[in-house]
Formats: structure tokens, C-alpha cells, sequence
């Protein structure tokens, strides 16, 4: 991607992250064994799944990413994945590259490029266990009941780091 261009995305979840899956793991983690403060986990969770989500750009659940580049776009990395379904809509000259991250390659185009796909696991059980630690790591800390942890020592290899992060 040319340097001066940070593409705008549009993350719409088309599945919700499985908190019901996080929340005995969290419950076990902190020791608690009633309902009484339900609500409040599943905040912390969801706060966790996106701030995990924003670590490593892997979608923990299903969604449909726009991103618009600006015009002069000559190869950008996919900002997000795994990809589920690729963009039916790429521009003439443009290729993807098939891998779970794709790149698109694009020999410099002189417009805005829209493109729109899936990205993220299809099921809570396609979710690497890292993954799953590292949010319960974290929503325990968001919580407010747990005490803070490396959560991202967990991600950190699955992370793809653009020069904007």
C-alpha cells in the first residue's frame, strides 16, 4: 500500500462473539460460582473480544468488512481476517491473493477502491484456544474482579501489525 494511505474499514458483525462460551471459562478464572454479576462479565467480555480483535485483526466471530483505499493503490494487505468469503466485487486489474490474509494487488489505480467480504470464524469452536485465553485473561482485568495479565503474550505471533498500529 503506498505509505500515505491508512484505508477506512467497516466492521458489521453478522454473528455476535459467543459470550456464553467465555463466560464459564471467565467464572472458573475468578472463582465465582453465582449469576449475580452476569451483566457485568459479559461486558467485560465483549469489551475484551474487540480490544483483542484490534490486537490481531482475527475476527473472533463473522463479519462483513468494507475497506476503502484511496486512489493509487498499487498492493495492500487485507486488514482483517481470516477471510470467509472474498470480494465478489474487484476492480478490473486487481487479483487476491489466496491465503487466509489476503493481499490485493492492484497495478495503480487512479480511483477510490471499495471492496467488501467476510472475514472472521465461522464458529465458536474454529477459534484458536489462544485466542479464547487471551480474551478471558483480559475481561477478568476488565472486570474488575481480576488481577491484570499478558494477555497479548498469548496473540502476539497471530498479530498483523500494519505501520499505522
Amino acid at each position: 500500500m503506498t505509505y500515505a494511505d491508512t484505508p477506512a474499514v467497516r466492521l458489521t458483525r453478522l454473528t455476535q462473539p459467543p459470550l456464553g462460551d467465555y463466560l464459564p471459562m471467565l467464572k472458573k478464572r475468578l472463582g465465582i460460582d453465582f449469576d449475580d454479576h452476569n451483566d457485568l462479565l459479559e461486558g467485560a467480555i465483549a469489551a475484551a473480544v474487540g480490544k483483542v480483535e484490534t490486537f490481531t485483526r482475527h475476527l473472533l466471530s463473522q463479519c462483513q468488512v468494507q475497506v476503502s483505499y484511496g486512489p493509487g493503490l498499487i498492493d495492500a494487505e487485507i486488514p482483517f481476517g481470516p477471510i470467509i468469503a472474498p470480494p465478489d466485487d474487484l476492480p478490473v486489474g486487481a487479483t487476491l491473493t489466496d491465503e487466509p490474509f489476503a493481499t490485493l494487488q492492484y497495478a495503480n489505480s487512479s480511483a477510490l477502491t471499495v471492496l467488501t467480504y467476510k472475514a472472521g470464524y465461522s464458529g465458536p469452536a474454529l477459534v484458536p484456544a489462544q485466542f479464547k485465553t487471551a480474551v478471558v485473561i483480559l475481561a477478568a482485568e476488565l472486570s474488575g474482579f481480576g488481577e491484570p495479565g499478558n494477555w497479548k503474550a498469548l496473540v502476539v505471533e497471530f498479530r498483523r501489525a500494519t505501520w499505522a498500529d
